[in-house]
C-alpha cells in the first residue's frame, strides 16, 4: 500500500507537492519547511523494521536515505520546538498513562 501525502500552499488552497511514500505516520517541523513520515515500508526483511524519512517541502524530495529505526513500528513523531530534535516512539512495550 502506498501513502499519498499532499504539501497545500498556506495562503492559496493549491497542490504544492505530492510526495509518494509506504510510511502511514508523519509530522512537520516547526519552520514549516521539513516533513517527517515514519513506518515500515515492506514484506520483505527489511521492510518489516521502521523507517523514518525526513523531506524538504520547498521542494518536495527527501533528505537524504531513510533512517533505519531497527523496530518494528514508530507510533508517534514530535520535534522539539527548535527542530533540532526528533523524537520517535516506538516498540512493543505496554504503554502506561500516568
Amino acid at each position: 500500500m502506498h501513502t499519498a501525502l499532499a504539501s497545500w500552499g498556506a495562503r492559496a488552497p493549491t497542490l504544492r507537492h505530492w510526495l509518494e511514500t509506504r510510511h502511514r505516520l508523519s509530522a512537520f517541523g516547526p519552520d514549516g519547511n521539513v516533513f517527517v513520515t515514519a513506518g515500515r515500508t515492506g514484506t520483505d526483511e527489511a521492510g518489516k523494521r521502521a523507517t523514518i524519512q525526513f523531506w524538504d517541502l520547498r521542494d518536495g524530495r527527501p533528505l537524504g536515505e531513510p533512517v533505519p529505526t531497527g523496530d518494528q513500528s514508530v507510533r508517534s513523531l514530535a520535534f522539539s520546538p527548535d527542530g533540532r530534535t526528533l523524537l520517535a516512539g516506538s516498540g512493543t512495550e505496554p504503554e502506561y498513562q500516568h
